[in-house]
């Protein structure tokens, strides 16, 4: 898309959005293990936050990667890196959900503090007494750290495979 007389540079932003919709149904089927840890502590209330953030999560994973049609199927090295950035953006927007809907977190700027930081790794929080947060919640915590950690290896093997020029 880069014209010699221009300079402008093409994104195929479809195919990105397309793309990205796939790690938001994998990140939505992680939701699942805690919603079930919560259901084994009896913790009915929280469990239903966490159904209505997986399927918020789910739904619009589904609908990025089902109903929106790129002209080309091509990435680039642009398409990459732009989606690897987004991934992160994403991963934490859906991923503050569960902490937003149960009230344990009611500002949005520390839900996704905390969410960023479990998938950063970096171990940080905003929490002041761990220990009284929902056992599902702390499962959650604890699971976007393990993603956090094991699931950019595992985005860079899936990703680069896509990325089928050098442009």
């Amino acid at each position: 898309c880069k014209k010699a007389s221009e300079s402008k540079v093409c994104v195929n932003s479809a195919m990105v959005l397309k793309v990205l919709g796939w790690p938001l149904m994998i990140e939505a089927v992680f939701m699942i293990l805690p919603l079930l840890i919560s259901l084994l502590y009896d913790e009915v209330s929280i469990a239903k936050e966490f159904l209505k953030a997986i399927i918020i999560t789910g739904g619009v994973g589904a609908l990025m990667a089902m109903c929106i049609r790129p002209k080309s199927v091509e990435m680039h090295k642009r398409e990459g890196f732009l989606l690897t950035a987004m991934v992160w953006i994403l991963f934490t927007v859906f991923g503050m959900l569960p902490f937003m809907f149960s009230g344990c977190i009611n500002n949005v700027a520390d839900a996704f503090f905390e969410t960023m930081s479990g998938f950063t790794t970096t171990g940080a929080t905003i929490l002041s007494d761990v220990e009284s947060v929902p056992k599902g919640l702390l499962f959650w915590r604890a699971l976007i750290q393990w993603i956090g950690g094991m699931g950019i290896i595992l985005f860079a093997l899936a990703v680069i495979p896509m990325l089928n020029h050098a442009g």
